[in-house]
């Protein structure tokens, strides 16, 4: 792993407030893995540098497996390395969510999980929150170090297979930044994501979700459900198709939940991530073109987006950037002086040998 330069930023999130709940309805039953069978899923060539650990903190060794399997399935979707994070740097990588210390060297994430009572009533299955973050230089979270998950061990017992898999994928999802960075660019706390109409706000999943054939914005949830506001795709964005993405806020027994180019776009969004699209479970967005040519629409729009938000803002130039433009005109001067002192020589000859 690379040893770069890197910022750590205390989370802020907390179990009663900003920590997610995954909730599922009472109405779910086992849902089979047949539908998945029918949708193009690519397999993907690229070699995955990123490297995310499990540590469980409880005595439920039950669902290990499962667990290494939901995090393999990130592992393919996360594929650039990560600035490995020296034992010294962090006190508990766990803060205080399990009453231990841990310390270690992070190479790219750990997570650390259990089991137990929730406290959030019958329907909440899972908790989770990143804890320690990378930053960029505006001090907004990019990337999680490390990050915590509880999960219904009662829930777990009555449930399919499928559902296990769907709820800890899920989670994973938020310990990895989606919908819990509140402080980026992309996603606002209960307060705020509303005074734009629950209209996510980063481009690259935007444009993932119109390519999927979506028509409109990309909306995130809006509180139907308990616990999901803001920080969980609306459900209503996914209605018009066989399937849902599995960071909507409730489990569904009708429809397969899957990791979708829409939220693998996301975690490109947050801006520490390299992502692999062909690791993306249901239809492709990239349609008749290469997936290459698809990646390449992202960035434009997210230039676009970012040169929109720009001119919204005002465009302002640093003292650095102004310097550099008066000594670039300087120097056209300079050059335009001796062109036309040389022109003016050369004409000066052609009339006296004429």
């Amino acid at each position: 792993t690379t040893k770069n330069a890197f910022s750590i930023r205390g989370s802020e999130y907390t179990e009663d407030g900003a920590g997610d709940s995954f909730q599922r309805t009472e109405s779910a039953s086992v849902l089979t893995s047949s539908p998945l069978l029918m949708l193009d899923t690519p397999q993907s060539t690229i070699k995955s540098k990123f490297k995310l650990e499990l540590k469980n903190m409880g005595i439920n060794t039950e669902y290990d497996e499962d667990m290494r399997r939901a995090a393999m399935k990130w592992e393919k979707v996360i594929v650039g390395d990560l600035p490995d994070i020296p034992k010294r740097r962090i006190k508990s990588l766990f803060g205080d969510d399990f009453n231990a210390t841990v310390q270690q060297d992070v190479d790219d994430t750990i997570i650390g999980y259990r089991f137990g009572d929730l406290g959030l009533g019958p329907d909440a299955v899972g908790l989770a929150r990143p804890i320690h973050v990378r930053s960029n230089a505006n001090g907004e979270p990019i990337s999680t170090i490390s990050g915590t998950m509880v999960f219904s061990e009662a829930a777990f017992q009555r449930f399919s297979q499928t559902q296990i898999e769907a709820t800890i994928e899920h989670e994973m999802g938020h310990v990895l930044g989606i919908g819990l960075f509140t402080s980026g660019a992309c996603w606002d706390d209960f307060n705020h994501c509303s005074d734009d109409s629950f209209a996510y706000k980063c481009p690259r999943a935007q444009a993932a979700y119109n390519a999927l054939g979506f028509s409109g914005a990309l909306r995130v949830a809006d509180g139907e459900t308990e616990g999901s506001a803001c920080g969980h795709w609306n459900e209503k964005s996914f209605e018009s198709v066989m399937w849902t993405d599995l960071m909507t806020p409730s489990y569904t027994n009708t429809k397969p939940m899957l990791l979708t180019a829409v939220t693998i776009a996301a975690l490109e969004d947050l801006g520490g991530y390299e992502v692999d699209y062909a690791a993306a479970e249901g239809p492709s967005p990239w349609h008749d073109s290469t997936m290459s040519e698809f990646k390449e629409s992202l960035a434009m729009r997210a230039s676009i987006y970012t040169q929109e938000e720009g001119n919204k803002h005002g465009s302002t130039s640093s003292p650095l950037q102004m310097k550099n433009l008066f000594w670039s005109g300087t120097w056209i001067l300079v050059f335009l002086f001796y062109a036309m002192a040389i022109l003016a020589s050369i004409t000066s000859r052609s009339d006296h040998i004429r």
